[in-house]
């Protein structure tokens, strides 16, 4: 038979309410209350949850992406990076709380109710409602991805995107290319916006005008988006003879109507993505690309988040700080000197 919060109360020779506070941590308990109401719940509630009660942690990170399941679980580089937090976590006796495709601000409301002990974003939110309470709120947080303005003070984990884009735009320029177009990702999202700089700034280095005709940004699902933008580019006149995708999806894309169009790469159009998922090697022929390493991100990011939940020995007046990391240009089949 179950006991009832009235059991437990009576064994602890506390009030309900008390029993209430202690297991939703909303309100105050005293440790020595803490104690016998640990000790009334003991082979009735798990463990984990009735050692809550005392040290007021869950021992649980929340892992939060504002992208639907679909759009999350499809893109292989957050798959990679959410493997590599959980893979931490799990080291450092912690579990994960994911929350996919929901109002970021539930994690916000976990954190207080003491269901979570920290956050990590997986991908880009611009709720500056969020915003607000995260900054009001001492939370232990940290984000995959870049800043999102020069006052975002917050733990990240990021990669160079302005160095990655300007590396591929580099190679192609070295291989002949003068005429590069580029399938970039949503307007003002601060990844697509670094990309572009890098973009930018290699035309310029090279001497190369730009050409914003040649700039498509794509807000949808990258694939289809890149389809579609590839097919505008293949009509121009005249047309492009190199293109650089916001990621390997959107590049899969533009292979899609390239076939479509007789248009033979790298003979006719020279193609390079970014992120090396698994589906570049994948494509015919293997497609040139920046890798980043999704897996390593996922890491850090939790061990700067766990850091600031449970300071290392030593390290309570060394906060963790944000960290770029390179990418790297990985060179295929896809690219070739324009004809």
């Amino acid at each position: 038979m179950h006991k009832t919060i009235y059991d437990v109360a009576r064994e602890a020779g506390v009030s309900i309410a008390t029993v209430s506070r202690a297991l939703n941590n909303n309100g105050y308990v005293s440790d020595k209350a803490r104690v016998k109401i640990e000790a009334a719940m003991e082979g009735y509630y798990p463990n984990a949850a009735a050692r809550q009660i005392t040290t007021k942690q869950s021992n649980a990170i929340g892992v939060v992406s504002a992208l639907s399941p679909k759009n999350f679980f499809m893109r292989g580089i957050l798959s990679e990076s959410l493997a590599g937090i959980i893979d931490y976590v799990n080291e450092n006796g912690y579990s994960v709380l994911l929350d996919i495709g929901s109002v970021d601000s539930n994690c916000i409301t976990l954190y207080k109710q003491k269901r979570i002990d920290g956050i990590i974003f997986i991908s880009q939110t611009r709720d500056t409602e969020l915003w607000k309470e995260i900054m009001d709120n001492d939370t232990p947080i940290g984000f995959l991805g870049d800043a999102i303005n020069e006052n975002d003070k917050c733990l990240r984990v990021y990669i160079d995107n302005k160095r990655g884009a300007f590396d591929a735009i580099d190679y192609l320029i070295k291989l002949g290319h003068r005429k590069i177009a580029m399938l970039n990702g949503p307007r003002n999202f601060p990844p697509s916006t670094n990309r572009l700089a890098g973009y930018k700034l290699a035309l310029k280095s090279a001497g190369v005008a730009f050409d914003d005709a040649l700039v498509k940004p794509c807000e949808g699902t990258f694939e289809e988006d890149g389809y579609k933008a590839a097919l505008e580019l293949l009509e121009m006149r005249p047309r492009p003879t190199a293109v650089f995708t916001y990621n390997d999806d959107m590049a899969a894309g533009v292979y899609k109507a390239a076939g479509e169009k007789g248009v033979s790469i790298p003979e006719d159009l020279s193609v390079v993505g970014f992120d090396d998922g698994k589906i570049a090697s994948l494509l015919s022929p293997p497609l040139t690309t920046i890798r980043q390493s999704s897996f390593y991100k996922g890491r850090l990011i939790a061990e700067k988040v766990l850091d600031l939940i449970k300071p290392k020995k030593g390290g309570a007046n060394n906060p963790p700080k944000s960290e770029m990391l390179d990418c790297k240009l990985i060179v295929r089949r896809s690219c070739c000197p324009p004809r």
